[in-house]
């Protein structure tokens, strides 16, 4: 059999992570009823460190309360906004150390009706008690929240024989109503990223099946198929269904452990026995064997490759699956181990070793040190060998002086908002206008690359960084420099 495999390409598919100053991950699955309408359940799994949780008292003793507000915005294909929903949860923690910890997790469901038009759906988590605590909300004046943005598609069908989305969860048990994550008998409880391996061994999904033929009430083959990203069959799984009333629930349970990390597909196909109608669904999930996989934010992922990963190849990073992500980031420190027969990667623990000292120098109140932009050269680079640093610039010595002094060329112009500014002013009047804190970092080489083969300079000048913090609360964002590789 041919199947075609869902394309991986764009950062807008599910599931997805959110970027911003709150973290989590979000999924949804598309249920049909019996007239063929799709109700969409939407996951978000939501860890306690990333929320404020406020303490309270009560007869029974001291409780830690966590609120959050969820918003859906959905948009048609031309970006055009339709229709919005939203709902306050509310969760309580038993202690201050589940209240921090980032092994304790909030999972939310919010179900809407799918709107037609729908392409692409924003998620956004606000937590109502973030306001209150925080510098950076000082500055902000806004509550504390993450956003993602990814495409919806509808739940696959046929003429009559169809199956609902594949709902990825973390564990599939019979219930009763009323039961947390209750579902035709069943508790399921959803798995927003999509991601077995370290955690959990064993892909738990749940499906619905519905037969809208006048007799759906035979029995149906059941196949369920892993392939990896080539389509090469890696497990397949065989029973029947029986339908009732042309309704019938799909479980799957399938171990996983052998498979290396990475993305990959699990179909269902169901075939009517003794006829030919058929209907299936496929959709991709994760294997994360990584323990920093599973801990770290979708931020400082991309964090890590957009220090290390050359350019393109980050852009093509940042549209991989959470599984595909892992995979290459392991193979790319593999492939530059410098001994590859010992425990350590030397090159790797430099690295981190840099990292620590760019969250402990350079992170402020509105950016952590490792994103900065400042914190991005001194990984790449290591240290500078001349720092100039100006807090309070005097006529003389301003940004504007240095750059009009002729010790700097203009080639070092990368900002064109800063360089029509200057432009278009005398040196005199930018010299009182432009007082704004600056440090220049200068490499008499190339510095201490941690991939010398990539950053090799076509000429002996060195390097040389300007960053300015524009609006003097302690952010530096890089305004110049004499190389035109992006940071």
């Amino acid at each position: 059999m041919s199947v075609l495999l869902p394309a991986r390409v764009g950062a807008a598919l599910f599931p997805a992570a959110a970027t911003g100053d709150l973290w989590f991950q979000a999924d949804h699955a598309g249920f049909r009823d019996s007239s063929g309408s799709i109700m969409e359940e939407y996951y978000i799994r939501l860890p306690n460190n990333q929320i404020v949780f406020e303490e309270s008292e009560t007869d029974s003793g001291i409780t830690f309360n966590g609120r959050v507000f969820v918003r859906l915005r959905f948009f048609d294909e031309s970006g055009s906004r339709i229709a919005e929903a939203g709902r306050p949860f509310e969760f309580v923690a038993g202690s201050v150390d589940q209240a921090r910890t980032p092994d304790r997790v909030q999972l939310l469901v919010i179900r809407e009706p799918l709107h037609p038009r729908t392409h692409e759906v924003e998620v956004m988590v606000e937590d109502l008690n973030a306001r209150k605590r925080g510098l950076i909300y000082l500055f902000t004046k806004k509550k504390k929240n993450g956003v993602l943005r990814a495409r919806l598609t509808a739940p696959p069908d046929s003429a009559d024989l169809s199956l609902s989305d594949l709902q990825f969860a973390w564990s599939c048990r019979p219930a009763v109503p009323g039961s947390p994550f209750f579902k035709n008998g069943w508790s399921i409880v959803p798995n927003p990223g999509r991601t077995y391996g370290l955690y959990l061994d064993t892909l738990r999904v749940y499906a619905e099946v519905r037969d809208r033929h006048p007799g759906g009430f035979g029995t149906y083959a059941s196949t369920r198929t892993v392939r990896d990203a080539t389509g090469r069959v890696l497990g397949v799984d065989r029973d029947t269904l029986a339908l009732a009333a042309g309704f019938g629930v799909q479980l799957v349970s399938m171990p996983l452990r052998g498979l290396p990390s990475g993305t990959y597909d699990l179909s269902i196909r169901l075939a009517e026995l003794g006829t030919d109608r058929v209907g299936e669904t496929i959709r991709a999930f994760n294997v994360l064997w990584d323990e920093g996989s599973w801990a770290r934010t979708e931020e400082d992922v991309l964090a890590e490759a957009r220090a290390i990963l050359p350019e393109e190849e980050y852009d093509r990073f940042k549209e991989m699956p959470f599984g595909d992500r892992e995979s290459h980031l392991a193979t790319f420190w593999a492939s530059r181990d410098p001994s590859p027969n010992s425990a350590a990667n030397e090159l790797r623990l430099a690295f981190l070793s840099r990292v620590t000292y760019a969250d402990a120098n350079f992170t402020t109140p509105l950016e952590h040190g490792m994103t900065s932009d400042r914190g991005r050269v001194y990984i790449r680079y290591g240290s500078p060998d001349e720092v100039t640093r100006e807090d309070l610039p005097r006529p003389g010595n301003t940004l504007a002086d240095i750059l009009d002094d002729g010790k700097f060329s203009d080639e070092l112009f990368t900002d064109r908002t800063d360089r029509s500014r200057r432009e278009g002013l005398t040196t005199a009047n930018f010299a009182n206008i432009d007082t704004r804190p600056y440090e220049i970092w200068s490499y008499t080489r190339e510095g201490q690359p941690l991939f010398p083969e990539r950053e090799r300079l076509s000429k002996n000048t060195g390097l040389t960084f300007i960053f300015v913090d524009d609006q003097g609360i302690g952010v530096y964002t890089l305004r110049y420099s004499n190389t035109p590789r992006r940071f």
